[in-house]
């Protein structure tokens, strides 16, 4: 789970941290709000970037609810613009070309320094805290 939270070893990707919270938020409240109560939180900028890009691809609707499509990004290890390419194509029929294309978008090279990095499971640990 954490490799498809990770842009490249030193970010999160944000718009996976985004959904999950809105999964594990109460109904109505805004991931923002959510957000800024785990330590360390991503600023506010971020969060509503990476909202608006969700609402833009449809995986959250205007009220900041998950939406199907949020709730099917979830289950796929890309990130959200990815899995939306992979469920457009399974639904026009074109998934083997457009898997080629996903790993090939999907795939980092790995640096292996530790310095500097940023933890994912740091953020998803606290919004589970919150969560409960």
């Amino acid at each position: 789970m954490e490799a498809m939270l990770k842009n490249n070893e030193n970010d999160v990707n944000f718009m996976v941290l985004c959904l999950y919270a809105k999964l594990l938020a109460s109904p109505g409240f805004p991931i923002a709000d959510f957000l800024a109560r785990i330590s360390n939180p991503p600023t506010f900028q971020t969060t509503r970037t990476n909202v608006q890009l969700l609402k833009a691809m449809e995986a959250l609707n205007n009220l900041e609810e998950i939406t199907e499509l949020g709730n099917h990004l979830l289950d796929l290890p890309v990130e959200p613009k990815l899995g939306k390419m992979i469920i457009y194509a399974a639904c026009l029929k074109c998934l083997d070309p457009v898997l080629t294309i996903v790993a090939c978008l999907a795939y980092r090279y790995k640096n292996h320094d530790q310095s500097g990095r940023v933890s994912y499971s740091h953020y998803l640990k606290n919004c589970l805290l919150i969560a409960v």
